[in-house]
């Protein structure tokens, strides 16, 4: 007991001592310290506006949304929405703290003993505001999203039923708001509450009712008359402030007990024009055609219909005038006229109200979204047997595009087009899309056939253009029969509404072009006959990327003599055809001076050689998994002004369709255009290139048995990639007609093929005076060994590697100058033929070949990759066995490339094609007499 008294004695004492030895070194010799600045704590300073804050802190707010009952369960109540639909008026106090009063309408679909009960009434609220990113982050002007925390009460008046007397609540929410421009905010707001038990006009357990809503709505804030906008409204003619706008919408029926809208859905086509006539006021014209569900009657209410409607724009109202505005808001209001197709003809009258929200998109285009309520008092939009499950009033959420006149830009865009030039505003374009005959003046669904078009135009004024096209592609015939294959040819004139409008203007982002014209439709069946002359309009909205390239989309009629398709427009007498059809346009410019010099003093060569292979199919199989087969082509070419150029190459084909074998080998001159200079302008420096070709060909084929002489044209694209300064990667698919004058035969061959071009360097460029100073020799010799093909060995219609042909050449030439060499050569091979003894041809060979590289890049002696052209003559002896000694002359074309080895030896590569007259092999009855070749050598320069 003593030791425990003596150690809480000790422990006192050391405490004591702590605190005499904390107080002496506590004491400060120097001046005062102000111990309040080293608080841990300090009394916030009460946040206020600033004098010359830029927005005003009163508002007014329209919402609407969705309200539930939720006592029998979130569930029920979720799935029974009922709707509210208010306006606000509030003042925000500081930058966190505010408050609003609420005028509102509501209704709630209520389940409280397992029947409907519907609540309904006007009410008013009250409610605390709290900026909870101000709170957080302080307040801040110009922040475009913010959270509000919500607190209130609300009063929902009387019904003057029987036994009810209101009901009143308590709510919370959260409000999540953006800002959409100076002064306009978009806000969501979901709201939880507890409200008075009389609510459901039952009595509960709980002696409270829970219910929720949902709102969406516009805040505007009040605006100081000196910070207004003051844009000028112009209205000197008028075409001033007029705009044209058309669209699609959603919605549905409202009636008694539709709480399923899915059952009462509908949509409508709209398109009208209107007008402002000031600031804050406007009018406007639509027509319509809806149609909705109505499954009381198992059938749809159809309508026609024009609503005439004045126009409020309370963005104009509230900040003034700003002809630049992103975001407008309009109040909208009007009667509506309604021709209805259901079980008898009606005609209906009735009013209609919305909320417009416009999002400007350029100067002249706007998208909108228009929730619309039409109301048709004392008469019925649908009802049901006996008058019963009426249906006085539709909703419609509208969205749309809208075209405006802007006089500003009018008067500012005073430039007119340059048509200095037959290429200047001319354009392309090619479209896929669908097309479907009409039935009733309606678009005929599950009859829709694919439509491929392409169409080349130009425009004349900033207003006025012609276009020419032709498309291709099926139509529905009837449900037994196929559709029916289309091919048409026509000719429109364009209208450029933007620019009659606006004014022209190069850089415009969006275009609105209407198009009338005539076209010939061919058809491959038809019901009298099978061409006929018909109409079109259409109206194209074209989305300019850049001044030369865009993307649209087209909505097409063409109207043709009745029996033209199964279907028909009956009030018109005539076939209808609707389409829609989207692609790519583009605006092609010739180049201007400055460029074409530019491209002159380039430091790089226009000249190139080219490399690919790929794969190849005849157009009619290409749904057949063994037709594709195997393609490649060496060429060289050469730009000779930034739009044009030309290219010359050889090409092969093989393919195998079962136990049918196709070969061809041939050559092929083509004219180029560069069609990303002619829309873009030319650069060097341009990594992506869209070319297009045409051509003409002409080569041997081979094919059941048959070796043929087959000319073509051929016509395509190329999409290049600028891989290096030196080497492209291209990507090029082709379409090739050729035809067999011996049996008139046709074959359409599809080429898709993946290579390379290699640029010739200029920078080594030497002039021919150059040539006679240089040491090498001019003299070669040369030796090859090869292998080749002959006609005669493919009778059995299979080419194996024993039927190839052996053979070997010795060659002496010279250099005569940079580009021209001259060979002369004795050539031996031994013919397989498999139907009888073998050829053995010695031939006497006179070359001519061209350095193409030289030809392109000039003169180099140190150059270690070459090609050259071959072409030449031979006289032949030709010996077989039961045979007389024959001497056929002989034609040679083909290409060399040259690798150089040394200074002294070179390696060659050649493939070549000879073609003889028939008497080097009498054995073989067939009129061509072609061998191809390839050979590989070694040049020894003297």
């Amino acid at each position: 007991m003593i030791s425990t008294q003596y150690k809480h004695k000790k422990i006192l004492s050391a405490i004591i001592l702590l605190f005499l030895l904390t107080n002496i070194g506590a004491q400060n010799k120097g001046s005062y310290i102000d111990y309040q600045k080293y608080r841990l704590q300090k009394v916030p300073k009460f946040k206020s506006f600033e004098g010359n804050d830029s927005i005003s802190h009163s508002f007014f707010q329209i919402y609407g949304g969705s309200s539930f009952a939720l006592v029998p369960g979130i569930t029920n109540g979720i799935k029974y929405p009922g709707a509210e639909l208010g306006v606000s008026l509030g003042q925000w106090f500081t930058p966190i703290h505010g408050a609003r009063m609420s005028l509102f309408g509501k209704y709630y679909n209520a389940y409280p003993l397992g029947e409907l009960v519907r609540v309904k009434g006007v009410g008013v609220s009250l409610d605390y505001l709290m900026n909870l990113s101000a709170l957080a982050k302080d307040f801040n002007a110009v922040r475009k999203f913010e959270l509000l925390g919500i607190a209130g009460g609300e009063y929902l008046f009387p019904q003057f039923e029987k036994g009810y007397s209101g009901s009143y609540g308590f709510r919370a929410g959260l409000q999540a708001r953006y800002a959409l421009n100076f002064g306009s905010v978009f806000f969501i707001e979901p709201r939880i509450g507890i409200y008075s038990d009389n609510l459901d006009f039952t009595d509960s357990w709980r002696d409270y009712n829970i219910a929720g809503s949902l709102v969406a709505g516009i805040e505007f804030r009040t605006t100081p008359i000196n910070k207004r906008y003051t844009d000028k409204f112009h209205l000197s003619s008028f075409k001033d402030n007029i705009f044209l706008f058309s669209g699609l919408g959603i919605g549905g029926l409202i009636a008694p007990g539709c709480s399923d809208l899915d059952r009462y859905a509908g949509g409508n086509f709209f398109a009208g024009m209107g007008k402002w006539f000031s600031p804050y006021s406007g009018a406007r014209l639509t027509g319509k055609a809806a149609v909705f569900k109505y499954p009381v009657t198992k059938s749809k209410v159809k309508a026609l219909g024009l609503q005439a409607d004045y126009l409020l724009n309370l963005s104009n109202m509230f900040y003034g005038y700003n002809h630049c505005r992103f975001f407008n808001l309009t109040a909208v209001t009007g009667f509506n006229y309604d021709y209805l197709r259901n079980e008898k003809d009606q005609n209906l009258f009735g009013v209609g109200a919305g909320l417009k929200a416009s999002f400007k998109l350029s100067d002249e285009f706007c998208f909108f979204l228009e929730p619309r309520v039409n109301y048709y008092p004392g008469q019925y939009y649908a009802t049901g047997l006996n008058g019963e499950y009426y249906s006085r009033a539709n909703f419609m959420i509208n969205a749309g595009f809208e075209l405006n006149s802007n006089p500003q830009k009018l008067s500012s865009t005073k430039k007119n087009m340059e048509n200095s030039s037959l290429a200047d505003n001319t354009f392309i374009g090619i479209a896929y899309g669908f097309n479907s005959p009409m039935k009733q003046a309606a678009f005929y669904k599950n009859n829709v056939d694919p439509r491929a078009s392409l169409y080349v135009g130009k425009w004349f004024t900033g207003i006025s253009g012609l276009r020419l096209s032709a498309d291709l592609g099926k139509l529905w015939k009837s449900d037994k029969q196929p559709g029916a294959k289309i091919a048409t040819i026509g000719a429109d004139y364009l209208f450029n509404i933007t620019s009659l409008m606006n004014g022209y203007d190069l850089d415009r982002k969006f275009d609105l072009i209407g198009a009338a014209g005539v076209n010939l439709a061919f058809r491959s069946s038809s019901l009298n006959r099978k061409t006929y002359l018909g109409g079109e309009v259409s109206l194209q909205g074209l989305w300019n990327v850049t001044p030369s390239f865009g993307l649209f989309i087209e909505p097409q009629l063409r109207l043709y003599s009745d029996n033209f398709a199964e279907r028909s427009i009956h009030f018109a007498k005539m076939d209808g055809v609707l389409a829609l059809m989207g692609g790519v346009n583009l605006r092609l410019k010739d180049c201007s001076a400055k460029q074409k010099s530019l491209f002159r003093n380039d430091n790089k060569s226009n000249s190139y050689f080219a490399f690919s292979a790929g794969t190849n199919f005849l157009a009619t199989h290409i749904k057949r998994a063994n037709a594709f087969g195997f393609s490649g082509q060496m060429a060289f070419g050469k730009w000779i002004n930034p739009v044009a150029g030309w290219r010359l190459g050889m090409n092969g084909e093989y393919r195998q369709e079962n136990a049918l074998k196709y070969l061809y080998g041939g050559a092929e001159a083509d004219y180029m255009l560069s069609l990303s200079t002619m829309a873009f302008g030319y650069d060097p420096d341009r990594r992506l290139n869209l070319n297009a070709f045409a051509g003409i060909n002409a080569g041997v084929d081979y094919e059941r048995r048959s070796l043929d002489f087959v000319p073509g044209i051929s016509a395509g694209g190329q999409v290049v990639f600028k891989a290096s300064p030196t080497v492209d990667l291209f990507i090029e698919p082709k379409a090739t007609v050729r035809s067999r004058f011996r049996n008139n035969g046709a074959k359409d061959v599809m080429n898709v093929q993946i290579g390379l071009n290699y640029k010739l360097s200029s920078e080594k460029i030497a002039y021919a005076q150059d040539f006679a100073k240089d040491d090498h020799s001019k003299y070669f010799v040369s030796a090859s060994l090869g292998i080749g093909g002959y006609g005669g060995s493919f009778n059995n219609g299979d080419l194996k590697a024993k039927d190839l042909s052996g053979m070997y050449t010795l060659a002496i030439g010279k250099r005569v100058s940079p580009v021209s060499y001259f060979r002369l050569g004795l050539n031996r091979k031994e013919l397989t033929n498999t139907t009888s003894s073998d050829v053995v041809v010695t031939a006497f060979n006179a070359d001519y070949m061209a350095n193409l590289t030289t030809l392109a890049a000039g003169n180099d002696m140190d150059r270690k990759l070459e090609f050259l052209g071959v072409v030449g003559t031979s006289i032949n002896l030709a010996s077989k066995k039961g045979f007389d000694l024959t001497i056929p002359l002989g034609l040679k074309m083909g290409v060399q490339t040259k690798i150089a080895l040394s200074r002294k030896i070179d390696l060659t590569l050649e493939p070549a094609l000879n073609l003889y007259n028939k008497s080097i092999d009498k054995s073989y009855n067939r009129r061509g007499r072609a061998i191809g070749e390839f050979m590989v050598g070694i040049n020894y320069n003297l």
